[in-house]
């Protein structure tokens, strides 16, 4: 989800529903293992895409030989993953979740869960938050403010939830686009909620005074900002 929906990568849209595969997956499996082994594996494949860069980190900068790094990079990926096969498959798949829409919506606590867990667990390691995608959509953002990436993510998982509820549970008509329609609402009005806290925040900036700053990014390598003579 976070390659998939990461700014600029493919299109940040995608993060509301890039999680329902894995939802499907999850639920649709035959036992606990294999839920566990579903999500693991998933979470796996999306972190040895989205840090390579790593590698780098700790065979170039941190000295290691080039093959020990390429080993910690896999084994760091696939620790990330377990935190999804625990937090995530193990606990959704056991909730025997039902038919009640409602009741679905422990898939996105339980992937907030995931997310704390790995941002404070064995050190922490808080990257590729669901909240981070929208980082480009300034109106959709605007809720982290208030709840934080936390919740932000919950919000961001709904839609996903709602969709995978609707390919697995054969609920009447009447309840299908109930719920459906509810989705819509809320995404509408989340929506609609950031443009007006823009517009707010944009009429407030025209009568307030201005200051110019400016930044500077030295283009230097990452050794130099070490030299005490640089």
């Amino acid at each position: 989800a976070g390659g998939v929906a990461s700014p600029g990568a493919v299109s940040e849209p995608l993060v509301f529903v890039a999680v329902t595969p894995l939802i499907l997956a999850v639920v649709l499996s035959a036992s606990r293992g294999e839920a566990f082994l579903q999500a693991t594996f998933s979470a796996t494949v999306t972190w040895l895409i989205n840090l390579p860069w790593i590698i780098k980190v700790m065979s170039y900068y941190g000295g290691l030989p080039l093959p020990v790094g390429v080993i910690l990079y896999v084994i760091t990926c696939v620790a990330l993953g377990v935190f999804a096969g625990v937090f995530f498959g193990m606990s959704v798949f056991g909730m025997r979740l039902g038919r009640s829409p409602i009741v679905w919506l422990l898939v996105p606590l339980s992937w907030v869960t995931v997310e704390y867990a790995r941002t404070w667990l064995l050190s922490g390691f808080p990257w590729n938050q669901l909240a981070a995608a929208l980082v480009d959509l300034p109106a959709m953002v605007q809720v982290d403010r208030l709840i934080g990436p936390y919740g932000t993510g919950f919000l961001i998982m709904i839609p996903a939830t709602c969709l995978a509820w609707l390919f697995t549970v054969k609920a009447p008509a009447r309840d299908r686009l109930i719920a459906s329609t509810a989705v819509i609402a809320f995404i509408a009005l989340w929506l609609l909620s950031g443009i007006s806290q823009l517009r707010a925040q944009w009429a407030r900036m025209q009568h307030e005074s201005r200051t110019v700053v400016a930044l500077l990014q030295p283009n230097i390598s990452q050794e130099m900002r070490w030299r005490e003579s640089t």
